[in-house]
C-alpha cells in the first residue's frame, strides 16, 4: 500500500489552521496578536518536528510504484513478492560518494541473491541515465524517481529541499526496515556490513517459532489472464497460483479460505483483525 506520508499531511493541517487564525485575528486586532500568532506558529513548528519520529530500524518500509529504465511499474510490494530481503540505494549521476558505493553493492549482488535496486533521483530522461549506468558500467537494477518526487520525503532522502544521498535501506522480506546507512563512509566497507545484517537477519527468520499461515483470497480479483499491474502483481488465476505457491513454500502449515470475492483488494489493519477474530468463532 503506498505510503502517503502522514507526519506530512498532519503538518500542513496544523499550520494551515493556524495560519487561519492568525488572519482572522490580524483583521480583528492588529499586529500585536498577530505577532504572538507567529511566536506560536514557530513554536508549533518546532513542536512538531520533535513529536514525529524519523523513519528508523523497526519501522515498516513506505511503499512505492516507480518505473524501470524499460519503462516498467516496479512496486516495492512485488519486489518482496519473492520473500527475500531487498536493498534499495538512491543515488544520483553527479554523486561521487554513491559512485564509490556502488561498486560494493554490485559485488554484493555477484555473491548473494539478495535483491538490490538502485534508485536514481536525477531530473534526466531514461536515455541520459542510461548513458551513465552504460559507462559506469551498472548492472544492477535501477527504478527511476526525478527528483525524488515520489519517495524523497518517505525515505527522507529530501532534507530542506535537497538531496541526501547516498542513503540505503536494507528491508526485510517482510517489509521492515532492518538497517538505514547514510551517506558514504571509505573507512566502511558498505558490502561486508549489508552482509553481516543479512546473515543475523537470515539467522532471526531461522529462529521464528511455527506459524500457521492463513491466505485470505478473492478469488481472480475480476482477473482472468495475467495482469502487469505494479499494485496487483499477482492478479489472474497463474499469478495467484504462483503467489500462493511461493508463500507455501515459506509457510507449510497454512490455510487457504476464499471469501467469494467480498473482500477487497487489499485489506487494511482494522478489516483483517475483523476477519481474524471472525475465525475463533
Amino acid at each position: 500500500m503506498q505510503n502517503i506520508g502522514t507526519k506530512d499531511i498532519t503538518m500542513k493541517k496544523i499550520l494551515i489552521c493556524v495560519i487561519n487564525i492568525i488572519c482572522r485575528c490580524e483583521r480583528k486586532h492588529g499586529n500585536i496578536i498577530r505577532d504572538c500568532f507567529v511566536a506560536t506558529l514557530l513554536a508549533i513548528t518546532f513542536l512538531c518536528n520533535l513529536c514525529f519520529a524519523k523513519l528508523k530500524v523497526g519501522d515498516r518500509a513506505p511503499g512505492l510504484i516507480l518505473s524501470d529504465i524499460g519503462d516498467k511499474k516496479v512496486s516495492l510490494l512485488s519486489i518482496l513478492a519473492d520473500n527475500k530481503p531487498v536493498v534499495l540505494s538512491f543515488f544520483a549521476t553527479w554523486c561521487e560518494p554513491c559512485k564509490k558505493e556502488i561498486p560494493h553493492l554490485q559485488d554484493l549482488q555477484k555473491k548473494s541473491d539478495i535483491k538490490i535496486y538502485l534508485i536514481n533521483i536525477d531530473n534526466l530522461s531514461k536515455e541520459k541515465v542510461s548513458e551513465f549506468l552504460r559507462k559506469s558500467n551498472i548492472t544492477l537494477p535501477v527504478l527511476l524517481d526525478p527528483d525524488a518526487k515520489n519517495s524523497g520525503e518517505n525515505y527522507e532522502v529530501l532534507k530542506g529541499g535537497k538531496a541526501s544521498i547516498p542513503k540505503l535501506f536494507l528491508i526485510s522480506s517482510g517489509g521492515i526496515i532492518k538497517y538505514i546507512s547514510s551517506g558514504y563512509d571509505e573507512n566502511k566497507n558498505i558490502g561486508e556490513i549489508l552482509k553481516e545484517k543479512i546473515s543475523a537477519l537470515e539467522k532471526e527468520s531461522a529462529k521464528i517459532p511455527r506459524e500457521l499461515a492463513i491466505f485470505f483470497t478473492n478469488s481472480t480479483n475480476g482477473y482472468l489472464e495475467s495482469c502487469d499491474c505494479p499494485t496487483h502483481p499477482y492478479g489472474g488465476i497463474v499469478r495467484r497460483a504462483t503467489y500462493l505457491k511461493k508463500q507455501r513454500e515459506k509457510y507449510p502449515e497454512n490455510l487457504l479460505l476464499d471469501s467469494g470475492d467480498l473482500l477487497p483488494p487489499y485489506c487494511s489493519d482494522i478489516l483483517a483483525e475483523y476477519l481474524l477474530s471472525a475465525t475463533n468463532y
